[in-house]
């Protein structure tokens, strides 16, 4: 549906006009931003909630094309691109890191799933699982340690570790308190279950699950 107003003719003739144009309509555009930023401030405060709702709902009908367009972008103009995070970072770095700690604070699911998917890509064993993958695994398992029983803080263990070539496929992963996802170690769930059994101590170093 056309904007009221505006005819087929007229909306040719503009989107011909913006692409022979594209110069002279970014620097109106930034004169006309520069002019009006009280406005723009005052109209964005008053209707925060329906700019909101406007963008995920346009977001979400538009993900696969979005996503597409920047990562072409990327591609195209990588050191542009990191030129201008590295800037943005240095005047924002404050606000960036209360902003990420915040996130951290309030998502630690989710937070914990992002730092699983750095070690992979760290360890480069393959494999993959969703945050909502593991969460529903979890509740399968109780939400409780797969070793000990007890329902506390739940770490990802891989049932055959990282450096014993485990992936991070979803049958690999289990729920395990810190204690014993460190006391773990290296071995595998089979052999640690055989070691509780048995009354061995295990006492290796965390990180290698």
């Amino acid at each position: 549906m056309l904007p009221r107003g505006q005819t087929p003719e007229r909306r040719a003739y503009m989107q011909a006009w913006r692409v022979a144009h594209p110069r002279d309509r970014r620097a109106y555009k930034a004169a006309y931003d520069a002019a009006h930023q009280e406005q723009a401030a005052a109209y964005r405060a008053a209707n925060r909630e329906r700019l909101k709702a406007a963008k995920a709902a346009y977001y979400a009908a538009n993900r696969d094309r979005l996503l597409a367009g920047v990562l072409a972008r990327a591609r195209a103009h990588p050191e542009q691109i990191a030129a201008y995070h590295a800037e943005h970072y240095s005047r924002n770095t404050d606000r960036i890191k209360a902003t990420v700690s915040a996130y951290r604070a309030a998502n630690p699911a989710k937070k914990r799933h992002l730092e699983n998917r750095r070690r992979m890509r760290k360890a480069g064993n393959g494999g993959t699982h969703t945050l909502a993958e593991r969460q529903a695994k979890f509740a399968r398992l109780g939400n409780v340690c797969f070793y000990c029983g007890v329902a506390q803080e739940l770490t990802i263990d891989h049932d055959i570790p990282l450096v014993r070539g485990g992936t991070d496929d979803i049958a690999n992963i289990l729920p395990a308190c810190r204690s014993c996802n460190s006391r773990k170690n290296k071995r595998t769930a089979t052999e640690f279950l055989n070691h509780q059994r048995t009354g061995g101590v295990g006492g290796a170093e965390a990180g290698n699950r």
